[in-house]
């Protein structure tokens, strides 16, 4: 083999790999499994449980997870997490997503709906995950909804 054959295929090697990288985190699959706040004076501190399911056979590794948070369409602010966070093969894994709020107004909405106050509410996440050192991110649209 020539040394322009050898690194055609080391080449395509490197494309297979990213390949099989890149279907095997869209193959995870995202929730929001839990939506819970405190009061700490006049700040509320909102945790979030971002629930990842791998049904694949490779472990997948999270760098980082952000977005806007929404409950019943008004915008309570940005959170992120940075990775990396393991995620290991046929395996769940919860990551916690973390907000402060600062207005009562808003507060006082997202912990109607965690007392269970508010029918029909919804807390959303609109953001992106990155996984695997992959050179972009993926979006995702996360829901809560308490009936």
């Amino acid at each position: 083999m020539t040394p322009t054959g050898a690194l055609l295929t080391l080449g395509g090697l490197f494309v297979l790999y990213e390949g099989f990288r890149f279907m095997s985190v869209k193959q995870m699959n995202l929730s929001l499994a839990t939506v819970d706040a405190s009061q700490q004076g006049l700040t509320t501190n909102v945790q979030l449980g971002i629930k990842v399911d791998n049904p694949t056979q490779w472990q997948n590794t999270i760098d980082g997870i952000e977005g806007d948070i929404y409950a019943n369409g008004n915008y309570l602010g940005h959170a992120s997490v940075l990775g990396p966070v393991e995620i290991p093969a046929f395996r769940t894994s919860n990551i916690p997503l973390g907000l402060s709020i600062s207005d009562l107004s808003l507060a006082s909405i997202l912990l109607a709906i965690i007392a269970g106050t508010a029918k029909n509410a919804v807390v959303n996440v609109k953001g992106k995950v990155r996984a695997d050192g992959l050179p972009f991110s993926i979006p995702i649209d996360l829901t809560y909804q308490i009936i």
